[in-house]
């Protein structure tokens, strides 16, 4: 990845893993959502989303806890 760190790649699988869960249909990271949107951050935002991306990754771990990108699914 080019954008995000590998702690902020961790939250955002999970995140996307925990939105579109694969089911009968391929979830987020069957499709790779986590590197579209680390695609979509380094070539198309601005260095301020840039910075505000980061900044509310930071939060959200903060809320979350450093391991709750690392938890099992159930």
């Amino acid at each position: 990845m080019r954008f995000y760190s590998d702690q902020e790649l961790a939250l955002v699988s999970r995140i996307s893993d925990l939105i579109i869960p694969r089911t009968d249909t391929p979830g987020a990271l069957d499709v790779k959502v986590p590197g579209f949107l680390d695609s979509l951050m380094t070539e198309w935002a601005n260095p301020e989303t840039k910075n505000n991306h980061h900044e509310e990754l930071k939060e959200l771990t903060r809320m979350l806890g450093e391991g709750f990108a690392t938890l099992p699914p159930d």
